[in-house]
């Protein structure tokens, strides 16, 4: 099995755990056919019910779904959105978020390439867990932040009374809104105090 095809099978039954029966929408543009063709394909091996959108580019930017569309989306028991990440589509991919797991389960692919999937979906879901978990056990109690890098970084912020969130890849129930790739443990910084700066290299 070629890597594509690997990613494709860890994607459907490791991360989204599609099941028979289930309706799985895959909406992609013309440059991710080949990643969309590897998800249909395991998710046929899953029995469900697969319908794959294609949006054309004389149709982008989106800026409003349309009825039809949006009856598709309310239908889905799972979405999966593989378009090419548009500033001046923001609005429309937070329709799709917000009806995705309002009816059924959504994974945000934006930009999504066969390298990246390949390369980071391609993984052991499991074993990302576990260290994403052993990594919020490390730094749960943590109060204050100090970042830095050899290119010059140094940052500071408070995460005081922060929630530590999992992203650990797990896009399996109803409700649930979730990105590929994953692996990330994350929070947010306690407002105004964020200090330093970030330097990084192209």
């Amino acid at each position: 099995m070629d890597k594509l095809y690997s990613a494709a099978k860890k994607a459907v039954q490791n991360s989204l755990k599609i099941k028979k029966g289930e309706h799985f929408l895959l909406v992609t543009d013309k440059q991710k056919m080949p990643i969309a063709e590897a998800l249909a394909y395991w998710a046929k091996k899953a029995k469900a019910e697969t319908t794959t959108y294609l949006m054309t580019e004389t149709l982008r930017p989106i800026d409003a779904a349309t009825s039809l569309f949006g009856l598709m989306i309310r239908k889905a028991d799972v979405t999966v959105y593989m378009l090419d990440a548009r500033v001046e589509e923001k609005p429309f991919r937070g329709f799709m978020v917000a009806n995705g797991s309002r009816y059924g389960r959504i994974c945000m692919m934006p930009g999504i390439t066969v390298d990246m999937m390949e390369r980071l979906v391609n993984i052991d879901f499991r074993k990302m867990d576990l260290i994403t978990r052993k990594m919020i056990r490390t730094i749960k109690d943590c109060t204050d932040v100090h970042v830095t890098n050899s290119l010059g970084t140094d940052i500071s912020f408070s995460v005081k009374g922060r929630k530590w969130d999992n992203d650990n890849g797990d896009i399996s129930r109803k409700g649930k809104h979730g990105n590929l790739p994953a692996g990330e443990c994350y929070t947010c910084p306690v407002e105004s105090t964020f200090t330093g700066k970030v330097v990084f290299s192209l």
